[in-house]
């Protein structure tokens, strides 16, 4: 009995905290970041609210990737400059 717990329902929960750690990771910290950058590099023109309904998914995962993008910036200028 024990080793169904252990093969079936610990993946399980791995895979739904894996799920809801990703999904902070890139909807809250990623999303705030590039909607930051755009507004900083737009200077205010784009994009309008911080969450908007009709704007879609494409500008979603435009915002998303921009985070992703200035975080990958941050860690390797930073291992740069540690290990330089």
């Amino acid at each position: 009995m024990i080793e169904v717990v252990f093969e079936a329902v610990i993946p399980f929960i791995g895979r739904i905290l894996g799920y809801i750690f990703i999904e902070l990771l890139l909807h809250i910290i990623c999303y705030s970041t590039g909607f930051v950058i755009t507004r900083l590099f737009t200077l205010g023109k784009k994009p309008k609210s911080f969450i908007s309904p009709s704007s879609g998914e494409k500008q979603e995962n435009g915002l998303i990737f921009i985070g992703i993008v200035f975080w990958c910036v941050v860690l390797v200028g930073g291992a740069l400059i540690l290990w330089s």
